[in-house]
């Protein structure tokens, strides 16, 4: 890892945060350098430059991993979920849009 850079969308590596919160051990955790993009989109695309690696969520990356364009690097290491919440106010008067909007995207779950 001390030759390679970790791409990110933030310096605070909410993204690698993934993989460094699911370890047990204690690793060390340096690299070459580091990319802060702003969004999980660019952090792709400098992934696919070969600028560096990168935690992305697996729905974002699924078909690029299937085509052979990207590969993981720990595949037998779980990491972390994230679980989202839709939250609006209680006396809000679209109320009645926003619960068919929770129960679609509950249909259709983040993997």
């Amino acid at each position: 890892l001390s030759g390679t850079t970790l791409l990110d969308t933030q310096p605070d590596l909410p993204l690698f945060r993934y993989l460094r919160d699911a370890t047990t051990s204690h690793h060390d955790w340096r690299f070459a350098g580091y990319e802060y993009l702003g969004s999980i989109a660019a952090v792709r695309y400098r992934v696919l430059e070969n600028a560096g690696i990168a935690v992305l969520p697996r729905y974002f990356v699924r078909d690029d991993l299937a085509k052979g364009r990207l590969r993981q690097l720990l595949p037998r290491m779980p990491l972390r979920h994230d679980t989202f919440r839709l939250v609006w106010q209680r006396a809000d008067p679209r109320a009645t849009h926003y619960q068919q909007l929770a129960n679609e995207l509950r249909a259709r779950p983040l993997t």
